[in-house]
């Protein structure tokens, strides 16, 4: 592909991109997915006020669990310890913003904006330990013990806990128009996240990755 090709594809992108106005269009919705799992589907509403501005409201769902699982042989292997941990995390956060549009190759598809989130997450948390006699005619199966040997004694723990998280975060983003009415977004995001429940305190910064379909409606007279 010679020089003068790239060129006319870019001019032709360039005057596709710069035709997709938003200004014609009070509001916009759309579903979005996320990299940060917690928040990995998110629905948003979009008033555009008087441009550049455009204020955002988002719902965010998501989830995220791990396991982990361990067995260790005393008494010569005639005992075995198995021990077992399965922990969950849900989460459904409101979240409000503030987007500018920036006007970067005379468009209006490139924006940065501010947002405030509040979440509520539910905390699962099940661990269990069992002892187990393996009788000699077993050893030969070491690496399934469970369900082989005889049980002499077992507990388990299962605890839930409601933490609440507050954010603040900084995203910048764009929407590429496909049709006169639906766009493709694609959005890079950070944030702060402070998280407090009973037992449970923690901040951490998050980065992420997202992105959807848009439909614009609500034609401006």
């Amino acid at each position: 592909m010679n020089f003068k090709i790239i060129q006319r594809i870019a001019l032709l992108l360039f005057i596709f991109v710069s035709s997709g106005s938003f200004a014609q269009y009070k509001y916009d919705i759309g579903l979005r997915v996320s990299s940060y799992e917690l928040e990995a589907f998110q629905i948003e509403q979009r008033f555009h006020l008087d441009n550049p501005y455009t204020l955002t409201v988002a719902l965010a769902t998501g989830s995220r669990w791990n396991s982990y699982y361990s067995e260790s042989h005393v008494y010569s292997d005639s005992l075995v310890d198995i021990s077992s941990n399965y922990s969950s995390v849900r989460n459904n956060a409101l979240k409000i913003g503030l987007q500018r549009k920036l006007g970067f190759l005379a468009t209006d598809v490139f924006y940065a904006g501010v947002r405030m989130g509040i979440g509520f997450e539910n905390h699962q948390n099940r661990s269990s330990s069992t002892t187990l006699v393996v009788h000699d005619s077993l050893i030969q199966y070491p690496d399934h013990v469970y369900g082989f040997g005889e049980e002499i004694s077992s507990s388990q723990n299962i605890t839930h806990q409601r933490v609440v998280n507050a954010q603040i975060g900084l995203s910048f983003g764009m929407d590429v128009p496909i049709s006169k009415r639906f766009s493709i977004n694609a959005e890079l995001g950070l944030a702060g996240l402070y998280a407090n429940g009973f037992s449970y305190s923690t901040i951490r910064l998050i980065g992420s990755v997202s992105g959807g379909l848009r439909y614009q409606f609500g034609k401006r007279t």
